[in-house]
C-alpha cells in the first residue's frame, strides 16, 4: 500500500450550496454553540427575503423550542442577528436579518439606522 496523504474533495457546485467563512464553522473563532452555529448555517442557506416559520426548524431541523429560543439570544448576542420588531397593526411583526460574521457595533448601528417603520428594539 503506497503513503497516505492528506487531500480534499471539492465539488464543483453551481447551484444549490451555501458558502459560509470557515470561522464561522470553527467554535474558537466563532465564539458560538454547535446549535448557534447550526442554525445561523440552515437560516443562511435560505435564499434572502424567505419567510422564517420557526416551526420548521423543529419539525425538518431536530431543534426543540428551547434549543431555538437559546440559539437564537446567543446568535443576538454575539452579533450575528438583528431583530426588527414592530407592531404595523394588532399584532407584532419581526423582521430578521442573520449575518455570516459578527457585526462590529458601528456596522450594528449603520443597519439599525436603515431599518424604517415601526418601533426598532433588540427584542433581547
Amino acid at each position: 500500500m503506497g503513503k497516505l496523504y492528506n487531500s480534499r474533495v471539492r465539488k464543483g457546485w453551481t447551484e444549490n450550496y451555501t458558502q459560509i467563512y470557515n470561522d464561522l464553522i470553527n467554535k474558537k473563532k466563532s465564539g458560538l454553540s454547535i446549535e448557534a452555529r447550526m442554525l445561523l448555517i440552515i437560516v443562511l442557506s435560505f435564499k434572502n427575503g424567505w419567510d422564517i416559520h420557526w416551526d420548521y426548524f423543529e419539525k425538518e431541523q431536530g431543534f426543540a423550542k428551547g434549543r431555538r429560543l437559546k440559539a437564537l439570544k446567543e446568535l443576538k448576542e454575539k452579533g450575528y442577528c438583528i431583530v426588527h420588531k414592530y407592531k404595523p397593526s394588532k399584532s407584532w411583526q419581526h423582521d430578521y436579518y442573520f449575518f455570516g460574521y459578527p457585526l462590529l457595533q458601528k456596522e450594528r448601528k449603520d443597519i439599525i439606522q436603515k431599518i424604517k417603520g415601526g418601533t426598532y428594539s433588540e427584542d433581547k
